[in-house]
This record gives structure tokens, sequence and C-alpha cells, in this order.
């Protein structure tokens, strides 16, 4: 899976004993279950404030226009994120520094420094572009019945929400050097603080207005923009105490030239395929509920990513958790060639391939029946809508 160098890139240390920044980059050795059970911890408590943030930015701003507005100038800048370069950084990154740290002299720190100072630089491209491409991104996710006034609204609030790229950028590559180093907990429980941040904004917003907006002026716009993507800067910058715990120190390098920087790009594969897929159905998603919420107010995006958000629990609390805690050694095992292999035609079933059995099992058995046991009960007892939000369509007639 992974090329073998017998040299450090360009500017690496010599070959010795790694020095304690680098030391850290093999993974830890703590038992798979206690990292997922730190993760969960974290994932449950944010989960839990993120609910009353939702709560909050509910009574603020309603499930009409401005909540659909609102909710989808909050995501485009992860959506876009995701397209162009997060999607592949989730994937390849902690397995890249992982390599490095085994073939490298230094521990893999100058590859490290180098991929992050890499990445940072197309992140501050990206985000200046897709400030500059706001409205253009706004009308591709919004419906065209929208006035004059409610496309300059959410294109406003999309400009100020737009610089959450860089620091969702941040959040991930930091999150990941620490991840590479066995300390999984900073990553899940950081998003507390953004939670706290814009229960914060939005309870002040409720506060001075008194709820019930129909509109934005320019000083809650700024108020509600800025405040939203301060939450995900202080996300990504409270790693930091975490990553100087881990004795990291990001030395910026620009010597970026033949330090092997492509292989992440490389490796990502049928990755950007899955990404683009994705997104594009998320687009789908997003075109069609904010469609539908401007011809019927409280059932569009700002609806849909509220039932999303309870029904993804599951799978974050215990999936995310134990598959990241897992990342690391899988990546350690691909580094030594710990794959599958057919000698004489008998598959031989590597170390690696028998230890996770376990916590994949407990995934499996959790997740389906906590999925499904979300909306079962209610649906089962819920009565019919006694009315529709929109006219009944007819069958059509039969030819003549």
């Amino acid at each position: 899976m992974y090329g073998s160098t017998s040299s450090a890139p360009p500017g690496a240390a010599p070959a010795g004993p790694a020095p304690a920044t680098a030391a850290a980059g093999a993974p830890a050795k703590a038992s798979v279950l206690r990292s997922g059970a730190l993760m969960a911890a974290g994932s449950v408590v944010s989960r839990a404030t993120g609910f009353v943030r939702s709560a909050v930015v509910l009574a603020a701003l309603g499930a009409g226009f401005l909540g659909d507005g609102y909710t989808v100038a909050n995501t485009v800048p992860n959506i876009i994120y995701m397209l162009l370069i997060g999607g592949a950084l989730n994937a390849v990154f902690v397995p890249e520094l992982v390599r490095a740290a085994k073939e490298h002299g230094d521990g893999g720190a100058a590859y490290t420094d180098r991929l992050l100072t890499a990445c940072t630089a197309a992140l501050l491209a990206l985000t200046a572009a897709a400030v500059l491409a706001a409205p253009l991104i706004v009308d591709a996710y919004t419906p065209a019945s929208y006035t004059d006034a409610q496309r300059s609204t959410v294109i406003a609030l999309a400009r100020f929400c737009l610089p959450q790229i860089l620091f969702y950028g941040l959040f991930t590559l930091l999150g990941q050097v620490l991840n590479a180093r066995g300390r999984f907990g900073a990553m899940m429980w950081t998003p507390v603080l953004n939670n706290i941040v814009t229960i914060g904004v939005f309870g002040f917003f409720l506060y001075a207005s008194g709820g019930g907006r129909d509109a934005l002026d320019a000083a809650d716009t700024r108020l509600l923009g800025v405040g939203t993507t301060a939450g995900i800067a202080v996300q990504a910058l409270a790693l930091v105490p975490s990553l100087r715990a881990a004795r990291f120190r990001w030395r910026p390098r620009f010597d970026w030239r033949g330090s092997g920087l492509t292989r992440p790009l490389r490796n990502a594969g049928w990755l950007v395929v899955l990404v683009l897929s994705n997104q594009f159905a998320y687009w789908v998603v997003t075109k069609l509920s904010t469609t539908i919420g401007d011809q019927a107010p409280g059932y569009g995006y700002a609806a849909y990513t509220s039932a999303y958000q309870l029904w993804i629990v599951p799978q974050g609390i215990i999936t995310v958790s134990l598959v990241t805690a897992l990342m690391p050694r899988m990546s350690s095992a691909a580094a030594d060639g710990d794959l599958f292999f057919r000698p004489r035609g008998r598959l031989v079933r590597p170390a690696f391939q028998r230890r996770p059995r376990g916590p994949r099992r407990r995934a499996l058995r959790r997740v389906g029946p906590l999925g499904d046991g979300l909306f079962s009960p209610d649906t089962a007892r819920s009565p019919p809508p006694r009315s529709r939000p929109w006219p009944a369509c007819s069958p059509p007639s039969p030819p003549a």
C-alpha cells in the first residue's frame, strides 16, 4: 500500500534516535476500547450541547426562510472544504504521518511540518476564493424563487461563514496529528467549545431581538456570521494545548519539492469519486429542501438538518470513535506491509486483521438497532397528518 524509502526527505535530520518531538509519532499503546470510550464520551457531550445549540438557533431564527438561509450559509463552508480538500485529508493524513514516523530518521517531524504548511497554504487560497465566489455558491444551493432581499441576506451570512473553511481544515490537520500520536480525546471534546460559543451568540441575539424576526439587518448578520465562525476557530485553536502536551511544535517549512507531499493525493484514489458522489447527493438534498422550505415554511432545510442530527447520533458516538481509535494501528500495519496475501493459494490473515474484529462487531451490533429505534416507536404511534402544507398531487389521467 505504501512504498518505502531508504532516505529521509530533503532537510530531514540524519538517521538516529528520534527527538522527543517526533518520538510521540508512534501510535499510543492504550487499548482501542479505552480510546474509543474517551472519544465516545466527548462525542456524547458534544452532541448533547449540539442539540441545545440547534434548539437555540431554531428559537432565534425559526424554521422558515431565516432558519433555512442561515443553515445553508453555515453548511456551505463544510461542503466546500470536504469537496475540495477535506475528504482526502480525513482518509490519508494519519496513514501518511504514521508512515513518515516509521521511515524517516527524524520520526517524521520534517514531513509533518511540510504537510501542515502546504495544506494551510491551500486552505488560505481556497478560503479566499470561496469568499469571493459567495454569490455563485449561494445560488447553487438555494431556490431561484428567493427574492433579492432574501438572496442578499444569505450571501451576507455566507461571506461571514465561509472563512470557516480555514478553521475546519486546521481542526482536521491538527486533530489528525494528535490521532497519529495516539491522543484521541481532544478532537472529540473541543467541538463542545464551538457549541458553547454559538449558544452564547444566539442566546444574546435572542435576548436582544426578542425573537420572531422576519429579517436581519447588517448588525444582526455580522453578529451571527462572525459569532458562528468564531466558534469554529475556537474549536480548532483549542487543540494547540494538546499538541504542546504531545511535544509537537509546528515549524512552517516551504522546501516542498521532492519531499513526497504528492503521495497523499495519489493514495486518495477512489476516495475522490466517493467524495464527489456524496457531495452531489448532498447538493440535491439541499436544493430540494430549500425549495420546499420556500413554498412550505417549517418543512425546509433547517428541519431536515435537525432530523439528520438526531439520526446520526449512534454512528457518531460508536462507529466514529472506534474507527478513529483503530486508524493509527491500521496505518502502522499497512506501513509494515501487514496485509492479506496468498502464498501458494492459501489465504493468510495477518495479526492486524485479527485484532479489530471485536470492535467492528460491537459497532455493527449497536449502530443498526439504535438508528432504527430512534424513529420506529414514534413513527408507529404518530397519527396520520390531518393536512398537508402543500397541495396534494392528483394521479395522472390515463391516456384517452
